[in-house]
């Protein structure tokens, strides 16, 4: 491929042959107007092109953060605010980065190269200058196409022009959508027909950095008398959120009746709480299980973490008086687009809450209906004859110490302590656990620097009770049957030293992911995951002879953490679901059976997050005569703990159980095996 100069001179790829038109940037040859505006017209088609060519050779599954994303957080601002934004990203960064890119480093380059490979080189540069793995393959491409109008027009206004217009009408359309209540972040990630690729990586917005557009708005200091305690957060958490992972399976933007877009809530932390309140409502009313509150509030993907937590939970925890007054008030009735979690997330925040400013229709809406609002919570209070809201609200369990696991394979024990203790002050050891620390419940700890480079573990003390209780020797191979999401597969590999192989095995796509990513992060080196159905794995041949210790944590019922599946905050009352625990009880007995194929076997651990015995002492009942006839015996753990297994099961004795509301963790059960050795006839 040749381009052209300005006086229709071909430049061969062999020549270094500069063009002494590129000393004058700004001489206005005749047609350079021309060259801008067909640049203009030129450059949607062919970023687009370029993003869908790039999509057919997979390049669409590349994660990282895209430069709109920097720019979603226009979602709050105000009119003025924005127009200064527009001046930055629609002037001034074409202004410095044609000057740059084009008028210097192109033009620098043709002295040693031929022009289309100056062209070339300066667009890879550009691109990578704007720190967008995702957006990369589109920034050089526009970047091409704006030094192949600059090399042919001779001046920088052509692709200054080009740069400007492109800036300003991507910055506009998306603050006209999000002022006409459209969620940007539900837009992109609908994507583009049946291809993963989103329309924020079609057309990234080109400034010098993405960070120019990290500006938010704060919400108002003035915190109403009902505000409860976990919801008093500052909302400069908004200001200070990290944007969002890019989602691989993108959620399709909600439509109201006749096809309108729903209202997003304004403020990102309002925004994530009705999605997550969304999802946890939908899992509730279908019996679907494995929602979290803490993973739909806490994981990575999520900005503001603590506000976003503490507004879901508070919205849950007033949700039936709440139910109440949006029925009372009819609020939802006079307007289609105002979804009902996103309603109730902005009634908790208006009446019970730190307020609502108007920043979007959504707002603007609740707030015009403030009067209707308040006169319906009085009369809900009237007719349950209280005095007060407080009176109203379910009984809630203390707020437990939160328990952290020093990740041995990267940090000391001793270090861990010291950097713990210069932050938060009080700190203890826990008096059972190895590796386990005790802070008060107020600590925030899921943004702290250790937590995110993998050095902190955040795990709850019966959670680390089953690697310490297997103690698997420097050097063995260990077989955790159900891994995901890894806690227990990184306790087990720095139990180990991260000398041996812990095999991990799950067989969910998006929770082996998490088990992969975890392992990375703990440094976990001696972890090998497997994709896989545990109960398939072939376990007496040659691939698991080596196995000497396994840990077996099948799916349960999580009795033992209801809570933090705000399960009995949304039912009044304690339902068992038996025939659900009976399937669960025999796919545990039978995991348990297929884990005793292992050839090799010393020792095996069973656990279950549960607090019913059909999923603990009676699976271990159960498969007792198959242990025995193996030469396994079971081993009372941690001699010193107080509760142990149900008294009226005759081996309850050796087992282990932890009580939520009384021990102040998980409830949690634990059994280990032990093979008998035949010889010393000792375990």
């Amino acid at each position: 491929m040749h381009f052209v100069t300005g006086y229709n001179c071909p430049i061969a790829p062999s020549s270094h042959t500069s063009f002494a038109g590129y000393r004058e940037p700004f001489a206005k040859p005749r047609g350079w107007l021309a060259w801008g505006l067909l640049g203009v017209l030129l450059s949607p088609l062919v970023v687009g092109a370029a993003a869908f060519a790039f999509s057919l050779f997979g390049f669409d599954e590349v994660n990282g953060k895209g430069t709109v994303d920097g720019v979603a957080q226009i979602l709050s601002l105000d009119f003025p605010s924005f127009a200064s934004l527009f001046g930055v990203t629609a002037v001034l960064a074409p202004i410095l980065e044609e000057t740059v890119f084009r008028g210097f480093l192109l033009t620098s380059l043709t002295k040693f190269m031929p022009t289309w490979a100056a062209v070339i080189a300066s667009s890879v540069a550009f691109g990578l200058a704007h720190l967008s793995t995702r957006d990369l393959p589109q920034l050089v491409v526009l970047g091409t196409l704006l030094g192949f109008i600059y090399v042919r027009s001779r001046n920088l206004l052509s692709p200054m022009l080009i740069h400007g217009v492109w800036n300003g009408t991507v910055l506009t359309i998306l603050f006209l959508l999000v002022q006409s209540g459209v969620d940007l972040k539900e837009l992109f990630s609908a994507g583009c027909g049946t291809s993963t690729r989103s329309a924020a990586d079609l057309f990234p917005v080109v400034t010098p950095t993405d960070r120019l557009c990290n500006m938010r708005s704060r919400r108002p200091k003035p915190i109403s008398d009902r505000q409860s305690g976990q919801a008093k957060r500052r909302r400069s958490d908004d200001a200070e959120a990290r944007p969002t992972k890019r989602q691989k399976k993108p959620r399709p933007a909600l439509r109201g009746v006749k096809g309108k877009p729903l209202w997003a809530c304004s403020s990102v932390v309002d925004r994530q709480a009705a999605f997550a309140l969304e999802k946890i409502l939908e899992a509730h009313r279908t019996k679907r299980r494995g929602v979290s509150l803490k993973s739909l509030t806490l994981g990575s993907n999520i900005e503001a973490k603590k506000a976003t937590f503490a507004v879901t939970t508070e919205s849950i925890k007033y949700l039936q008086i709440i139910d109440a007054i949006l029925d009372r008030s009819q609020i939802l009735k006079e307007c289609s687009q105002l979804a009902r979690p996103s309603a109730v997330i902005l009634v908790y925040e208006l009446l019970f809450g730190e307020g609502v400013r108007a920043q979007g229709p959504a707002e603007r809406h609740v707030l015009s209906c403030k009067d209707s609002l308040e006169a319906a919570l009085s009369k809900e209070l009237e007719a349950h004859g209280a005095e007060d809201v407080s009176e109203l609200l379910p009984a809630t369990e203390e707020s437990r110490p939160r328990s952290v696991r020093v990740n041995t394979i990267k940090v000391t024990k001793e270090a861990a302590i010291s950097r713990l203790q210069a932050d938060f002050g009080s700190l203890e050891p826990d008096g059972l656990l190895d590796d386990v620390l005790i802070l008060p419940s107020s600590c925030a700890l899921h943004d702290h620097p250790w937590v995110k480079n993998g050095s902190l573990i955040l795990q709850s003390k019966a959670s680390c009770m089953p690697a310490q209780a297997l103690s698997p020797e420097p050097g063995w191979t260990v077989l955790d049957c159900c891994a995901a999401p890894g806690n227990k597969t990184t306790h087990l590999a720095a139990r180990l030293g991260n000398i041996g192989k812990v095999i991990a095995v799950d067989r969910d796509p998006v929770r082996f992911k998490r088990l992969k990513d975890n392992a990375k992060l703990a440094g976990a080196t001696c972890i090998q995951c497997i994709q896989d159905d545990f109960l398939k794995l072939p376990l007496d041949t040659a691939q698991f002879s080596s196995v000497d210790a396994v840990l077996l944590d099948p799916s349960c019922s999580g009795s033992g953490t209801a809570h933090n599946q705000v399960d009995r905050l949304l039912s009044p009352t304690d339902e068992v679901d038996c025939g659900r625990l009976e399937s669960l009880a025999a796919f545990q007995e039978k995991a348990l059976r297929h884990a005793f194929k292992l050839p090799k076997l010393k020792r095996l651990v069973y656990s279950t997050c549960s607090s019913h015995s059909i999923e603990g002492e009676e699976v271990i009942e159960k498969v007792m005569p198959l242990a025995n006839q193996l030469g396994f015996h079971l081993e009372g753990p941690f001699p010193s703990w107080h509760r142990r297994g149900h008294k009226q099961f005759p081996d309850g004795k050796l087992m282990v159980r932890a009580d939520a509301k009384l021990d102040r963790t998980d409830g949690f059960f634990l059994a280990l095996f032990s093979k008998t050795d035949l010889e010393n006839g000792i375990g």
